[in-house]
């Protein structure tokens, strides 16, 4: 009679919400991937416009143009820091969703430990029934080989 698991469904069950952790943790982290990238290109355009705003301060621009590019760079600086803050927050999802991916790993692994430890005892139980059957046998048959 072979094994037949008593947790397969437990374990199947366990598979999946790990899988579907993994998902979703993986999708976080392509959130948080493209929210750095957006990030990167808004410091990138910053620092350009600030290079611009020293380049047109040595070129004796007008008061207006000037006024124009502080209000553009606060408004700049506004948009990098929104963009700081998304990245804080995904960053605090990511590691949310990968705690929720570890634990799904867990317990996988405790129910995979439990079935493999049931299934050893159940060979164990299995070849201890085989060998007092065989003894059985052997001592029957010294029985008929003294008699």
């Amino acid at each position: 009679m072979p094994y037949q698991s008593k947790l397969a469904a437990v374990l199947f069950q366990r598979k999946r919400n790990e899988e579907e952790a993994s998902r979703v943790f993986l999708t976080s982290k392509n959130i948080l991937i493209s929210e750095q990238e957006q990030l990167h290109l808004l410091d990138n355009k910053l620092q350009a416009t600030l290079d611009d705003l020293t380049e047109k301060q040595a070129g004796g621009s007008t008061s207006y143009e000037m006024a124009l590019y502080f209000r553009f760079i606060e408004m700049f600086r506004g948009r990098v820091e929104a963009q700081r803050k998304a990245v804080f927050n995904q960053e605090h999802v990511c590691e949310a969703k990968r705690a929720l991916l570890e634990i799904s790993v867990k317990e996988r692994k405790a129910v995979e430990i439990i079935e493999e430890k049931r299934k050893n005892e159940y060979l164990k139980a299995v070849a201890k029934k085989e060998q007092a059957v065989l003894d059985e046998i052997g001592g029957q048959l010294r029985l008929r080989h003294h008699a």
